[in-house]
């Protein structure tokens, strides 16, 4: 996961760093797209977040009251660090190794007040004795990371930067991503190494995909959990649901609803798990439709098969059975193990 572990790397690289607070301003009356700027989101985290996460700890975030008055806004909140930073939270490509750089140069040069192209560096107890600040000196070099986003243009290019240094990060980490200038992955995706992403994939929220697994063009994970050795074949749609190992999803598939595919199982092109779990070595047919169905091991399902359960009456097949194509099972009814259901045959429920 790009986030957690960039924290992680802050966290651990911090404890070396200037001794120092944050507080993240939110800017009062910044609106794009009819929201405020620091909800809105950028690759699955908002904007408030990627300035949060860029501080080498958990900063006090706060509505800036006076953009005239730093002072106001900033000095019910000091504490006792050596230094505190103020961010903004309109700057989100702000980095952790640009913070450190900041207060390195700040610590070093022995400064009571830096300003940076949008932020401030400050000694603490000197800014909780002054009554104005005034800043002799401005740090440029990471002007580029602190660059303002308050329009669709900037939005955009913040967008596009972010989404590249995501990339780039699981590239390192040992994941293929086939083609990066067509593949969109959140800020909350965890990737393995040997992971296989092809062209046109959106990986979305809490989405792990394991080691060595692939995930073919125009599919959508959201949500999901992709074991290793995992194949999701072209356009599939996974959401808030879990693939286990070495299972295969063929192609134009819907894994929904907190659905499950048990190791070593296939589910062939065109079907629907809604709310459905099949365990291990189980074979789906095509086009089959699963609405609340509980599949024990081995089960094998011919194309089109149908079950109609519901939450308070769940479809439940038993392991080894062989329920053939076109047929229907209705809310209710329990399939018994080693049972062999003949093509077209309606079930009906208990």
């Amino acid at each position: 996961m790009y986030e957690i572990l960039e924290e992680t790397q802050t966290e651990q690289q911090s404890q070396e760093s200037v001794n120092a607070d944050f507080i993240v301003l939110l800017p009062a009356g910044e609106k794009l797209f009819g929201k405020k700027t620091y909800e809105l989101n950028l690759l699955g985290a908002s904007m408030q977040n990627w300035v949060a996460r860029a501080c080498l700890k958990k900063p006090i975030v706060a509505e800036e009251k006076d953009s005239d008055n730093l002072l106001s806004s900033v000095r019910p909140l000091l504490k006792d660090a050596e230094f505190t930073v103020v961010l903004y939270s309109d700057t989100p490509l702000v980095t952790a190794k640009g913070i450190r750089e900041v207060l390195d140069y700040a610590s070093a040069q022995n400064l009571s007040v830096m300003r940076l192209s949008r932020g401030w560096v400050l000694k603490t107890e000197y800014a909780k004795e002054i009554e104005t600040i005034y800043a002799s000196r401005t740090y440029d070099n990471i002007s580029s990371e602190l660059f303002v986003v308050n329009s669709i243009e900037s939005f955009e290019k913040a967008q596009n930067i972010l989404k590249r240094r995501i990339v780039r990060f699981h590239e390192q980490a040992g994941a293929v991503i086939v083609d990066p200038a067509n593949t969109y992955i959140e800020a909350g995706v965890s990737i393995e190494p040997g992971a296989v992403v092809e062209p046109f994939v959106k990986l979305e929220g809490e989405t792990t995909i394991g080691a060595n697994s692939k995930i073919c063009s125009n599919s959508v994970v959201s949500s999901s959990s992709i074991d290793e050795m995992v194949i999701v074949k072209n356009s599939c749609n996974i959401v808030g649901s879990c693939i286990k190992d070495n299972a295969i999803v063929g192609n134009n598939c819907c894994i929904l609803n907190k659905s499950l595919v048990g190791e070593e199982s296939i589910v062939a092109a065109g079907t629907l798990l809604d709310g459905s779990t099949t365990n291990k070595n189980c074979n789906i047919g095509e086009s089959c439709h699963l609405k609340n169905t509980l599949l024990a091991n081995n089960v094998i399902l011919g194309d089109g098969v149908r079950c109609f359960g519901t939450q308070l009456a769940d479809v439940k097949i038993g392991s080894g059975a062989n329920i053939g194509e076109g047929s229907s099972i209705f809310a209710g009814a329990h399939i018994k193990q080693d049972a062999t259901v003949p093509a077209g045959t309606m079930v009906k429920g208990q």
